[in-house]
C-alpha cells in the first residue's frame, strides 16, 4: 500500500563532511515539518526560503560545540539540510556524480555507423550552467577515451546542445546547437539530436530539438541545422551504452531525474534501445526495455518516487530541554541562500574596479578615490600608489557607467604611476577618459617610459590630431603615428597604447575606441627591440579632461575593459544574472530566453543581492530559491505569458481544501504609475476609464498612484514599463489569496503539487455557483507545506490572478507548437444582433464600431464572454460536421484503409484541445483515412464554397496528408469528391491544411475526411484535430452566385434564401455564368430580391453591372437595406447613363416618393457592358455610407457619401433593387447583374454554450467580448 493508506515516508538529511547524512530516525515525528517558499503576493520580493522542525538531542549529537558528539567539528552556522518526500510516481535518479550512470552492454542493433537519432526526457537541475561557466553536462552516450572507445554522446555544452562522435574511434567531430537550450522553470525538458552521415550535397547535417516531455514530441527544433562540410560516419565501438554520467571524460554528470530515452537506427529509424525508467518498480535494479536492451543502475542511480521539497542551511542550533533533563531537543528553522545573500553584504566595486584586475594587470589605478585623496591607490599587490599633483580634482564625474567617478584633469594636472617589472617584449597601456574639445596647441597626455630601444612612447594632442612618438634615449623619433579627424572627443573612449615585438621590428598600436561603440586604431612597425614599460605619466590637457582606470598589462589586446567600461550597460536581464552569478560563484538558473528580455542600464556599485533583484525588477520575472540545490533562480517574464496550468483542481473533487475565499479589495489596484528610468527619463501611465480607473466612484475607484526607479538601459523603456504595470495593477477580477491542498485526500495531486513552483499556474474548475464561474485562474506565488506524522501533507499556495499574464503572443499561421501561440486580440464593440435562447448554437453578432470580427477557420476555436456565459466559437458561419476535436471520444467517424483511435498521447498544443485522432494506416492501401458521417440534408447548398480544414501532426513526417470532402445528394448518394492538393507534413509539427472547395451540382450533404496518400507504412502514424467543413466565412449573408436557377434566384451560399419581392415575371430573375441577373422586360417596373434582416445596420458589399450599355435614358442598380416593400427602404442606387458614366448616390424611398440623401459620386471610369463596380453601403444607426469603385482596383480607403438620416429604423429585408423608367431605349432583354454580394456585418458564428456552467437566454445587444483576450505584453 501507498500513502495514505501508509504513513508518509519522509527523510531529512544534512550534509556532513561534503556527505547527505540520513538523520530521519532523529526528527521527531509529532513535531509538524513546516516549509515556507516564495513570496506572499505579486507586491512584494521573495523571502528567504524556512524550513522548520524539531530534533532530538537527548545524546547531544546536535550540539555543534559538543565534543562527544559524533557531529563535532562537522555541524555548525549554515550546514545545508535537504527535507525529502518518497511520495508520487517514480523516475530514475541521477544524483550526479561521476559513478551515476544506468547503463547496457554494447550490442549489434546498438552498432550505428549511419545516421543516428537520440531522444532523452528527462527533469535537470544542471542543463544549464548556474554559475556561467564553461562546461560540458554529459546526457546520453557510447563513448570512452579507451584506444577505439569513441562512438558518439549528447550533451550541453555552454548552454547548448551538444553532438559529439568519431569517425575513427578516436578523432572526434562535434556540433552545438545555433542557439540556447531554453529550459523550463520546472527542469522537465525532452531533447533529441540527429545526425545525417550523408546530407546529399557532400556534407552532413545535425539537428538539435526540443519537446515539453516525452520522446515521441511533438519536436522543435532548436536553431538551425548544422550543416558541415564532408560526409561522416559513426565507428562501431564496443563501449556501453550509458544514461547520466554518459562517458569516462572528465565532464559533468546530469543530475536530477530521467523519465526515458530512446536512440534510433537513422533519423525516426528502428528504435534499438529505449528504457523508460518512469515504468519501472520503486527499487529496481536492472530491467530489459522493449527492444531488448537490458539496463543496470549504476552508483547512487535510483528507480525512486523521492522528491524533494527544501534544501537550505541550518544557522543556528538552540538546545532546549524540560525540567526533568529527560526531553532534550533542538528546534531548528532551515533558511534559503537569500537569507545569507542578505547579510553582511558590502557594496560590489565599479565594473570596470571589479573586472580589471581578474586580468592580472601589471600595475593598475582606479582612480576613484573620494575628492579630499592626494595619491591614487592600487589594488594590485605590489604596485606603489599613483603621485598626483597639479589641478587633479577626485571624484568630478560619475557618468561613466564603468565607473564610480572619474577624476578631473586641469591643464596642469599630472600623474606618474611606477610599473613592477615584467618579462621584456610586450605591454599594453589602456584607460577610459572623456575630452570636451582639443586643445589648440600641442599638448603632451600621457608618456610610458621603457627599457628598450625605444626609452619613451609620447602621445600628444591638438586642434585635429593625435599623434604617437617612440623616442629614443637622446629623443631621437624612431616611429610615429599621426591621425588627423580623430573623433577623439565629445564621448567616453577607451584608450589604448600598445607594443610588442614582432620578429627583429617593434609594432607601436594606437587606438581610441567609444563606450559602447566603435573607434580608431593605427600601427605602425619599426625595426628595435621593445623592453617593458617602467613608468605612465598621464598629463592633463586643455579641454576639461576627465580620466581614470590606468592599467597595464604584460600582453597586448587584452578584453578586460570590454563591456566593463560601460558597466554591461545593454545587456539583458538573464545575461546579467549569469555573470553575476559567475563573478560571485553563486549560482542562479535563468529560466528563460535571455536574448528577448528586458535590456539593463549600467551595473552601478551595490550589493550582490540588490544587484540581482534589479535585474529581475527590470524584466518582471520572478527571482527565487530553488527547492533542490542551494541556488537561486530566476524565470523570466516571457515563462510567466500564456503558460499551462501546472496544476488543475476541482472544486467538486478530492484534494482542494477549505477554506477557498475570495477577495475583492484594492490591495492590488495601482492605477497611476510613473516608472523613473534611474539617470534617465521617466514616464506614467493612468487609467482614465473603466470601473478600476482614477475617476472618482461609481465611475472608477479614485487615484492609486505609485513611482518605481528601475535600471533600464534607454528613455524609451519607461512609457511600455509604466503601461505594463498599470496594466499588473488594475485586473478587475476577485483575489484568492491562498489556495489549500490536502494531498491525502488526493495522493494522485502529489506529481502536479509537488512539481508546482513559484511562478506556476493554477485553475480550479467548477468554483461554487454564488462565485463567477470558473475557471479560477491564478499564479502561486509562494507556498507554505506542512508534513507531519503519520499522513498529514497539506500545502497552502499563495495566489495572484493569472488572467494578466495572457498576452498576445506571435506565431506561425499555418504550424503549432505551442499553447501560447493561440490568443486573440477583442475588437472594439460587438454585440449580439439578435436574442438567444438558453440552447441556440448560432450566435449572430454586430460590430457596432471599428473592423468586423475576423472569420477565418483555422483561428477558431475560441471563447466568448456574453453577459457572464462563456461560449467556444466553433466556426465561422455553420460548423456542418460532428465532433471535429474529439473532446470525449470519436464518435461519428469511420476508418478507410486504416485504424483509428481518439488519443490523449499527442494533443494539439491548442487552448481548447483534449485529444487528437490517431490514425494509423494499414501499410498497404495507396489512400485512406478517417471519415466523418454524412451531414445532415440540406446542409450543403450546392455550388456553393466551403472551407475544409485540419490540424495534423506525423511524427516522422508525410509528403501527401491533405483535408478533403465527398459529395453526396440528399438521398445520401455519392456524387464526387473534392480532393484539392496534398500538402507536405514536416515531421513532429502540428500543421494546419486548408483548401475551399466547391459543391457540386445536387449536392446536400457531405462528409469531410482527413486523408492520406502515398501508400504510407502502418508505421506512418498521424494526428489530426478539428477536422472541419464550414461555411468559408463568417458573413451572415453572402452569395458568389455559382450555380444555376431560373425563375428565381434560389439559395445563397449563406444558406438564406432569396425571395422575389420585386415586379415583373418570375422568368426575370435568373442565377447563371456567375451572377444573379433582373431582366428589365418593362419599364417603370422595379425588380427586387430580398432576405429578411436579422438587424437594422447592415455593411453590404456587392458588385453591379448591366449586360448592355443604356440607351435612350438610364439603367438603374440598387442594393437595399431596411426595406419594408416596394415603396419604403434606403437604397444605395447606381445609374448607368447614356454617357456611359457611373453615377452613386443614397436614396430613401419613402411612400414611393424618392429623397437623394448627401451628394452623387461619379465613378472615374467609362462603363463597359458586363465591367462590375463594387459598392459598399453602411448603414449604423442614422449614419448612412456609400462608395463605389472597378472591382479591378483596391477599396478607397474613404467613404464617397455620407449623411444622415432616421426615417427608417426597423430591420427589414435588405437586398437588390432594378429598374428602367420611361425614355429608355433599351430591349426586353436587358439585365442588371449582381455578383460578390457580402453582408459583412452582422455575422454568424457557431458556438457551443454554457462552456463555463453558465446557462442563460441571452438578450439582444448583449456585449460580446472575448472571454480571456490577449493584450500586448511588455
Amino acid at each position: 500500500m501507498v500513502f495514505p493508506q501508509t504513513p508518509l515516508s519522509v527523510q531529512i538529511e544534512l550534509q556532513i563532511g561534503g556527505v547527505w547524512t540520513d538523520i530521519t530516525t532523529d526528527v521527531y515525528t509529532a513535531e509538524k515539518i513546516t516549509i515556507e517558499r516564495g513570496r506572499p503576493d505579486e507586491g512584494q520580493r521573495t523571502d528567504p526560503g524556512k524550513c522548520a522542525m524539531v530534533l532530538n538531542n537527548r545524546a547531544g549529537k546536535y550540539s555543534p560545540r559538543n565534543p562527544l558528539s559524533p557531529y563535532y567539528g562537522a555541524i555548525g552556522r549554515n550546514t545545508p539540510i535537504r527535507v525529502s518526500v518518497l511520495a508520487g510516481s517514480q523516475f530514475l535518479r541521477l544524483p550526479g556524480a561521476s559513478t551515476d550512470y544506468a547503463s547496457t552492454p554494447d550490442a549489434a542493433p546498438l552498432d550505428i555507423t549511419g545516421d543516428l537519432d537520440v531522444r532523452m526526457d528527462a527533469q535537470l537541475v544542471n542543463w544549464l550552467d548556474a554559475a556561467d561557466v564553461l562546461r560540458t553536462t554529459e546526457l546520453v552516450g557510447k563513448l570512452t577515451l579507451a584506444a577505439g572507445g569513441k562512438s558518439w554522446f549528447l550533451g550541453v555544452r555552454s548552454n547548448k546542445l551538444y553532438l559529439e562522435w568519431s569517425a575513427d574511434g578516436t578523432n572526434t567531430l562535434s556540433a552545438s546547437s545555433t542557439t540556447e537550450l531554453v529550459v523550463p522553470p520546472s527542469g522537465r525538458l525532452a531533447v533529441r539530436a540527429t545526425l545525417d552521415v550523408d546530407n546529399g550535397a557532400s556534407g552532413r547535417t545535425v539537428t538539435f530539438y526540443t519537446a515539453p516531455s516525452g520522446v515521441a514530441g511533438p519536436w522543435t527544433q532548436l536553431g538551425a541545422a548544422v550543416v558541415q562540410s564532408g560526409v561522416t560516419s559513426i565507428f562501431n565501438s564496443s563501449t556501453a551504452l550509458r544514461v547520466g554520467n554518459a562517458t569516462d571524460v572528465s565532464m559533468t554528470a546530469s543530475a536530477g531525474r530521467c523519465m526515458s530515452v530512446e536512440i534510433r537506427n537513422g533519423i525516426n529509424g528502428t528504435v534499438v534501445a529505449n528504457p523508460v525508467f518512469a515504468d519501472q518498480a520503486i527499487g529496481t535494479t536492472s530491467f530489459a526495455d522493449a527492444a531488448g536492451r537490458t539496463w543496470t543502475l549504476n552508483g547512487g542511480t535510483q528507480i525512486t518516487n523521492r522528491r524533494t521539497r527544501f534544501v537550505g542551511e541550518v544557522s543556528s542550533w538552540p538546545s532546549r530541554w524540560d525540567v526533568s533533563g529527560k526531553d532534550v531537543r533542538v528546534p531548528i528553522e532551515a533558511a534559503g541562500v537569500l537569507r545569507r545573500y542578505g547579510q553582511g553584504q558590502k557594496q560590489f566595486d565599479s565594473t570596470l574596479r571589479r573586472r580589471i584586475p581578474a586580468y592580472s594587470p601589471a600595475a593598475y589605478w582606479p582612480l576613484e578615490e573620494a575628492q579630499g585623496a592626494t595619491q591614487a591607490y592600487s589594488p594590485i599587490t605590489g604596485v606603489q600608489p599613483m603621485k598626483v599633483s597639479g589641478a587633479l580634482t577626485f571624484a568630478s564625474d560619475d557618468t561613466l557607467g564603468g565607473a564610480t567617478t572619474v577624476p578631473a584633469w586641469g591643464d596642469d594636472a599630472e600623474g606618474r604611476g611606477a610599473i613592477p617589472a615584467i618579462p621584456d617584449g610586450a605591454w599594453h597601456l589602456e584607460c577610459v577618459y572623456r575630452l570636451d574639445s582639443m586643445p589648440s596647441g600641442l599638448n603632451t597626455m600621457f608618456e610610458v617610459n621603457t627599457t628598450g630601444t625605444a626609452k619613451k612612447y609620447s602621445v600628444r594632442v591638438q586642434t585635429n590630431n593625435v599623434n604617437v612618438r617612440a623616442l629614443d634615449g637622446e629623443g631621437n623619433e624612431l616611429a610615429f603615428i599621426n591621425i588627423t579627424a580623430p573623433d577623439f572627443t565629445g564621448r567616453w573612449n577607451r584608450f589604448q597604447l600598445w607594443a610588442r615585438q614582432q620578429g627583429s621590428d617593434v609594432e607601436m598600436h594606437v587606438a581610441w575606441l567609444g563606450v559602447g561603440t566603435s573607434g580608431v586604431a593605427q600601427s605602425v612597425t619599426y625595426t628595435a627591440t621593445e623592453g617593458r614599460p617602467s613608468s605612465v605619466t598621464v598629463m592633463g590637457v586643455p579641454g576639461n579632461l576627465r580620466l581614470g582606470h590606468v592599467a597595464v598589462f604584460s600582453t597586448v589586446n587584452t578584453a578586460a575593459f570590454a563591456a566593463a567600461d560601460d558597466g554591461f550597460a545593454g545587456e539583458t536581464a538573464g545575461v546579467r544574472l549569469r555573470r553575476l552569478a559567475s563573478e560571485e560563484a553563486k549560482p542562479i538558473l535563468v529560466h528563460g530566453d535571455t536574448t528577448t528580455e528586458e535590456l539593463m542600464g549600467a551595473q552601478r556599485p551595490n550589493t550582490f543581492l540588490d544587484l540581482v533583484e534589479q535585474a529581475a525588477d527590470v524584466d518582471g520575472g520572478l527571482l527565487y530559491e530553488r527547492r533542490d540545490i542551494l541556488a537561486l533562480a530566476y524565470r523570466d517574464r516571457g515563462t510567466l505569458y500564456n503558460q499551462p496550468p501546472a496544476l488543475q483542481l476541482d472544486y467538486n473533487a478530492p484534494g482542494l481544501a477549505h477554506p477557498l475565499e475570495p477577495v475583492d479589495d484594492d490591495q492590488a489596484i495601482r492605477n497611476d504609475r510613473t516608472v523613473q528610468r534611474e539617470g534617465g527619463s521617466s514616464a506614467r501611465a493612468v487609467l482614465e476609464t473603466g470601473p478600476l480607473s482614477v475617476q472618482a466612484p461609481p465611475n472608477g475607484v479614485g487615484p492609486y498612484d505609485d513611482s518605481v526607479t528601475l535600471n533600464l538601459f534607454t528613455d524609451d523603456q519607461p512609457a511600455s514599463h509604466a503601461g505594463w504595470r498599470l496594466h499588473l495593477g488594475t485586473v478587475d477580477e476577485a483575489r484568492y489569496p491562498v489556495v489549500n491542498v490536502d494531498l491525502a485526500a488526493n495522493p494522485g495531486l502529489i506529481d502536479a503539487v509537488t512539481q508546482l513552483d513559484s511562478g506556476d499556474r493554477l485553475t480550479i474548475a467548477n468554483p461554487p455557483a454564488h462565485q463567477p464561474p470558473g475557471p479560477i485562474d491564478l499564479i502561486a506565488q509562494g507556498y507554505t507545506e506542512v508534513i507531519g506524522h503519520p499522513i498529514d501533507w497539506d500545502l497552502s499556495f499563495n495566489c495572484t490572478p493569472a488572467s494578466p499574464w495572457n498576452v498576445a503572443w506571435v506565431g506561425s499561421a499555418t504550424t503549432a507548437r505551442d499553447s501560447r501561440e493561440f490568443n486573440w486580440v477583442d475588437g472594439d464593440y460587438l454585440t449580439l444582433a439578435a436574442a438567444l435562447n438558453s440552447t441556440d448554437s448560432v450566435a449572430p453578432v454586430i460590430t457596432t464600431t471599428g473592423p468586423v470580427w475576423w472569420g477565418g477557420v483555422a483561428d477558431t476555436p475560441y471563447d466568448w464572454k456574453i453577459s457572464g456565459e462563456h461560449v467556444t466559437v466553433t466556426a465561422p458561419g455553420s460548423l456542418i460536421n460532428a465532433n471535429p476535436f474529439f473532446n470525449t471520444d470519436a464518435a461519428s467517424w469511420s476508418a478507410q484503409s486504416c485504424t483509428i483511435a481518439r488519443s490523449t498521447a499527442v494533443v494539439m498544443p491548442h487552448p481548447k484541445a483534449r485529444a487528437s485522432l490517431l490514425i494509423t494506416p494499414n501499410g498497404s492501401s495507396a489512400v485512406g483515412g478517417a471519415l466523418c458521417a454524412q451531414t445532415a440534408v440540406g446542409s450543403i447548398t450546392p455550388g456553393g464554397q466551403y472551407v475544409v480544414g485540419m490540424w495534423v501532426y506525423s511524427p516522422g513526417g508525410w509528403s501527401d496528408l491533405r483535408s478533403a470532402v465527398n459529395w453526396h445528394d440528399s438521398a445520401g448518394t455519392f456524387l464526387s469528391s473534392s480532393f484539392g492538393s496534398g500538402s507536405v507534413v514536416p515531421a513532429g509539427t502540428w500543421t494546419y491544411l486548408e483548401q475551399t472547395v466547391t459543391a457540386p451540382a445536387s449536392a446536400s450533404r457531405a462528409v469531410v475526411r482527413a486523408h492520406h496518400a502515398g501508400t504510407p507504412a502502418a508505421t506512418d502514424i498521424y494526428y489530426v484535430w478539428a477536422v472541419r467543413i464550414t461555411r468559408p466565412k463568417a458573413s451572415w449573408c453572402y452569395d458568389a452566385f455559382g450555380r444555376t436557377a431560373a425563375s428565381g434566384w434560389g439559395t445563397s451560399d449563406a444558406g438564406l434564401v432569396w425571395n422575389t419581392v420585386g415586379g415583373g415575371p418570375a422568368t426575370d430573375y435568373n442565377v447563371g455564368s456567375g451572377y444573379g441577373s433582373q431582366t428589365l422586360s418593362t419599364v417603370d417596373l422595379s425588380r427586387r430580391t430580398a432576405i429578411t434582416a436579422i438587424h437594422p445596420d447592415p455593411d453590404i458589399y456587392c458588385d453591379m453591372t448591366t449586360s448592355a450599355l443604356a440607351t435612350g435614358d438610364s439603367l438603374y442598380s440598387a442594393v437595399t437595406a431596411r426595406m419594408q416593400d416596394a415603396n419604403n427602404m434606403y437604397m444605395l442606387r447606381i445609374a448607368f447613363t447614356t454617357a456611359n458614366t457611373i453615377l452613386v448616390n443614397i436614396r430613401k424611398m419613402i411612400a414611393g416618393v424618392q429623397t437623394q440623401l448627401g451628394s452623387t459620386y461619379t465613378v472615374p471610369v467609362t462603363h463597359v457592358a458586363g465591367a462590375f463596380i463594387r459598392t459598399r453601403f453602411q448603414l449604423q444607426g442614422t449614419t448612412l455610407r456609400a462608395k463605389a469603385w472597378p472591382v479591378t482596383a483596391p477599396e478607397p480607403s474613404a467613404w464617397h457619401i455620407e449623411t444622415t438620416d432616421g426615417d427608417i429604423t426597423a430591420a427589414n429585408q435588405i437586398g437588390t433593387r432594378s429598374i428602367r423608367v420611361t425614355g429608355n431605349t433599351n430591349t426586353a432583354a436587358v439585365e442588371i447583374r449582381y455578383d460578390n454580394l457580402d453582408v459583412i456585418n452582422p455575422q454568424h458564428f457557431t458556438v457551443a454554450r454554457s462552456a463555463n456552467a453558465i446557462v442563460k437566454p441571452q438578450a439582444v445587444a448583449a456585449p460580446v467580448s472575448l472571454a480571456q483576450p490577449a493584450i500586448v505584453a511588455l
